[in-house]
């Protein structure tokens, strides 16, 4: 009898040990199914090469739109793979946004590198307009509004940042300088981690076709407001369909609509978000 619950207890035992074996292999399958992705400290350019000589890799699709070089930047709002590491480099590609996925591709020192998400809180201020505060996010909504995407936010050169579109182009070439209408996306700020001014501007190239220019710019608008979740303010559609100098401002924002000094007729919306200050925790 004696020998017979030996058994029994042995039985019991293996039995335990193997499904907390089986229990720590699937843990260790699930954790090298998760794939990590990881984030820039800040603000960096990628490099051709894993070293300290490399050149910086080129935007080619920007640098031949501004005309000078533009490099690829990394923000810390970009989401990072890493592809492999050699020495204290790791080669990375963005994943978010999407659109930088096939192009942006490079070496940076793996020192700079943080689990995406893990980078602590240090602004002290932040838009009033929620989704300035999500770069990423508003780029993809505003790319969805007809008239190209916007670029990586980057660097203006200047100490301030930038993202814009290629200029939308639509009708008829002007016979008076040969260059076609055109719409585009602006949004700028001095912050790396949020965008402060959205601006919309219109250049009616061929006066015959404005109507048409100004219905551009109204249904443009119209989905602008509606990707950033703002109520359009009274009397802006209006003003766009006149068209006339218009403003508006509240607690959350100021709106600009105004007519530029250039040779041909060039309208600019701006929507500039106000601020709220709070403290670093």
């Amino acid at each position: 009898m004696k020998q017979i619950l030996n058994l029994f207890l042995l039985a019991i035992l293996c039995w335990s040990c193997s499904n907390t074996a089986s229990r720590e292999e699937s843990k260790v399958e699930a954790e090298q199914e998760t794939p990590k992705y990881y984030a820039v400290k800040e603000g960096i350019d990628l490099l051709i090469s894993p070293s300290t000589s490399s050149q910086r890799l080129i935007n080619e699709k920007a640098t031949s739109i501004t005309k000078d070089t533009v490099y690829c930047e990394l923000s810390k709002s970009c989401k990072l793979t890493i592809l492999e590491n050699k020495g204290k480099y790791a080669r990375v590609k963005v994943i978010e946004p999407e659109w930088l996925t096939d192009t942006y591709i490079g070496w940076v020192p793996s020192n700079m590198l943080v689990e995406f998400g893990n980078i602590s809180p240090s602004k002290t201020v932040s838009s009033k307009i929620a989704i300035f505060n999500n770069i990423n996010s508003l780029t993809t909504e505003l790319s969805r509004n007809g008239i190209g995407q916007l670029h990586s936010w980057r660097s203006d050169g200047m100490g301030g940042f930038m993202s814009i579109t290629d200029y939308y182009r639509f009708g008829t070439a002007s016979a008076a300088n040969g260059l076609d209408n055109n719409l585009a996306y602006y949004l700028e700020s001095n912050n790396e981690d949020y965008v402060e001014k959205l601006s919309l501007v219109l250049n009616i190239n061929n006066a015959a076709e404005r109507r048409d220019g100004l219905a551009i710019l109204k249904t443009v608008t119209e989905r602008t407001f509606k990707s950033i979740k703002v109520i359009i303010p009274p009397g802006l559609i209006r003003s766009i369909q006149s068209p006339k100098a218009y403003s508006y401002s509240n607690q959350m924002l100021s709106v600009i609509l105004e007519r530029e000094n250039n040779n041909i007729e060039s309208w600019k919306l701006i929507i500039k978000a106000n601020k709220y200050i709070r403290s670093i925790f």
